[in-house]
């Protein structure tokens, strides 16, 4: 009797190992090629691209006059939908630059 008893234990807590392997062993599967969202967080904190336009140079006429030269120049984007209401002609201001443009 006693070593039924000690083989149904052993076979239960041999069951209960199994079934919690196994859950282990799905949820990894699951974070591991199904739920992307940490591949795409990781790939977030590593990955930065940056584009690097290079200088053009300067170029010359035959006779070595200065035709075209590099000067540099700045994009400025504002979204509405991003600030608070702003005062154009301060901001213009600021930047030094003329509201038209």
């Amino acid at each position: 009797m006693a070593n039924k008893s000690l083989a149904s234990r052993k076979q239960t807590v041999i069951t209960i190992f199994v079934v919690v392997g196994f859950i282990y062993l799905l949820r990894l599967f699951y974070l591991q090629v199904i739920d992307d969202s940490y591949t795409l967080s990781a790939n977030n904190n590593v990955l930065r691209y940056v584009t690097q336009y290079p200088a053009r140079g300067l170029i010359y006429d035959r006779n070595g006059k200065l035709l075209v030269y590099n000067e540099a120049v700045y994009d400025l984007m504002v979204l509405p939908r991003q600030v608070k209401d702003i005062d154009t002609l301060e901001f213009c201001r600021i930047l030094d630059i003329t509201p038209e443009g």
